[in-house]
Parts: C-alpha cells; sequence; structure tokens
C-alpha cells in the first residue's frame, strides 16, 4: 500500500490485513472484510445482536431511507438512496456508547456518483469522515476511476500468466 496518510510516514507498507492497517490507511478501525465490502460499495455494521431504534426519511441528498441500529457498545445508522429502481446502500455514521450510555462519534462514510458495472450497483465516490486525536474532524475521498467487479470470478485458467493481474 502507497500512503501519505498523516499517521503514517509516506512510503510503501506491506503485511497482513488487520484492524490497525486499515485504521493506518484510512483512519477508522474496521475489519479487513468491511474494507472490501466498502470499496465495493457497502459498509461496516455493527454485531449482533443489535436493534432496530428508528426508521426515518432524510429528504437531503436526493433523499435517503435511514435506519439507526444500536447495540449494547456501539449505535449506528444506515443510509440507502433509491435509484434505478432499487435501494442502494448510501452510507454509516457510528458512535460508540460510553459508561453512560451517551454516543461518542466515531466514523462516517458516504457513498455518491451511484452507477451499475457489469450489473453490480457501485460507488463512484466513497468518503470517510473520523475525529482526530484532538477532536477535529479529518475526511479521505476515494474516487473510482476504474473497477473490475467480476475479476474474482475468473477462473485460474482465465488470469494472466504473467503475474497477478492487477492485484
Amino acid at each position: 500500500i502507497l500512503t501519505t496518510h498523516a499517521a503514517l510516514d509516506p512510503g510503501f507498507y506491506q503485511g497482513p490485513p488487520s484492524l490497525c492497517a486499515v485504521a493506518s490507511l484510512l483512519g477508522i478501525s474496521i475489519p479487513p472484510s468491511s474494507l472490501v465490502s466498502l470499496f465495493l460499495g457497502g459498509g461496516p455494521v455493527i454485531d449482533g445482536p443489535f436493534q432496530f431504534n428508528a426508521q426515518s426519511w432524510y429528504p437531503y441528498e436526493g433523499g435517503r431511507e435511514r435506519l439507526l441500529l444500536s447495540n449494547q457498545r456501539y449505535q449506528e445508522k444506515l443510509d440507502f438512496a433509491w435509484k434505478d429502481g432499487q435501494w442502494w446502500f448510501a452510507g454509516a455514521e457510528q458512535w460508540r456508547l460510553n459508561e453512560d450510555g451517551k454516543p461518542i462519534w466515531l466514523w462516517k462514510i458516504a457513498h455518491s456518483k451511484f452507477s451499475m458495472i457489469d450489473g453490480v450497483a457501485l460507488p463512484g465516490k466513497t468518503v470517510i469522515e473520523w475525529p482526530d486525536q484532538k477532536n477535529k474532524r479529518r475526511k479521505i475521498s476515494i474516487r473510482y476511476k476504474k473497477r473490475n467487479v467480476n475479476y474474482l470470478g475468473k477462473r485460474d485458467s482465465q488470469l494472466s500468466s504473467e503475474g497477478d493481474d492487477g492485484w
């Protein structure tokens, strides 16, 4: 991974997937499997068991159906956008609950500029926000130029014999 993130010295980093590796790269602590989901237009969801606390309509950004979930340790808001006759995951925001039950904001993920690519609904842009140690809001914007959603569906015989086919 090539990074210029403020938490790391600029350079090339490699190693096993881990929570701290994702946090160093993006600023938020999410499981590596959720990182893959994030790049494919999804996002992390709090562990169960959880309860649905509220459902509402957010009239901005073209309108969003909003769900509020919670478990004993976290609250999460999930947003869904109606586009081309279907619901698309549009983002999430998460808070950790302190001992008094008060929420402490952890991060926000917002997907936008949706399009269908090879039959898969994908965002054209993802914005990730989180508080730094001084509680100032930090932000990373990811714009997707080219995506190959069928890469994992290829058979070994279809992969390039010259290497990792871009991975």
